[in-house]
């Protein structure tokens, strides 16, 4: 990560502590990175995500972590519903569009007199 590498640059001349509270980074996860101990995505959690959303977006992106599990366990693949639900998260987030309010149609109500 780029962002490690700038703060092992910059901690001779600033204090450790407040480059990570500045650029919004845990000491511990900098000295995991130092220390070679950081998470890297794997081939194998990368191509699961893959099918994840391969099988989402082949069923016009109706799925649910539920029916993906079981159609990954159609196929032979033994998914987790944890990581099934984080790709969805991930692939949702970005993917959405977002409705203004203004956009939907005004509804006409009757309104009834007593």
């Amino acid at each position: 990560m780029k962002i490690y590498a700038v703060i092992d640059k910059l901690k001779t001349e600033y204090p450790l502590q407040r480059l990570c509270e500045v650029l919004i980074v845990s000491r511990s996860c900098y000295y995991d990175w130092k220390n070679k101990k950081t998470y890297q995505l794997n081939s194998v959690s990368q191509s699961m995500e893959d099918k994840v959303i391969a099988v989402f977006k082949a069923n016009k992106r109706r799925y649910g972590t539920r029916r993906i599990v079981a159609e990954l366990g159609h196929q032979g693949i033994k998914a987790s519903p944890y990581k099934v639900r984080k790709a969805l998260v991930d692939i949702t987030a970005h993917t959405l569009p977002l409705i203004s309010v203004h956009s939907l149609p005004a509804f006409q109500f009757k309104v009834y007199h007593f």
